[in-house]
């Protein structure tokens, strides 16, 4: 299982995936797909291939994003022997019940071969999360009683006990 950070409703994660032929013998018409669950939306996928030099990565093909099975698939071909295949997936965060601060979403992408059997990766979550605001107002006054006239300043501390950053936290208080 491999844990992210948590990311927040509506950024950007990217998955890196690899099929890797362990055997002495080319694997044929390899296909990885991957289920999106409802917390995750498609927004891109690729197959990462190298330039001569061996280092520099270039997109040698997209995957294909099927809207009504929820399923991203790459048809990337053979995998020689000893060799991978790289593949990678960016999805959008979707909002999360508003009970919950964060929520871990799971998800396993699958290899298949020609004569093969179908292989399943190690589980990757994703952790989405919310800020939660904890606002506080106290007085500098000690008295519990004001009189008419007094002056009374207020003081307010706001905190973040979610798992998600605020910004642009704006607090307005009616008298």
């Amino acid at each position: 299982e491999t844990v992210a950070d948590v990311y927040e409703v509506g950024e950007e994660v990217s998955f890196r995936i690899y099929a890797r032929n362990l055997t002495a013998n080319t694997m044929k018409n390899v296909v990885i797909t991957e289920v999106l669950p409802g917390e995750l939306t498609f927004v891109s996928a690729a197959h990462i291939g190298y330039e001569a030099d061996g280092r520099t990565p270039k997109n040698i093909g997209d995957g294909i994003y099927d809207e009504s099975t929820r399923t991203v698939t790459w048809n990337v071909g053979d995998i020689e022997r000893y060799a991978n295949a790289e593949v990678t997936l960016t999805v959008k965060t979707n909002n999360i019940d508003e009970n919950l601060t964060i929520r871990s979403v799971k998800t396993v992408a699958k290899v298949t071969a020609e004569g093969t059997d179908t292989y399943e990766s190690n589980e990757m979550v994703t952790r989405i999360g919310r800020p939660v605001l904890v606002v506080n107002q106290t007085t500098e006054n000690p008295d519990t009683y004001i009189k008419e006239g007094d002056k009374i300043n207020y003081i307010f501390t706001i905190r973040n006990e979610g798992k998600a950053r605020a910004e642009h936290v704006k607090v307005t208080d009616i008298i």
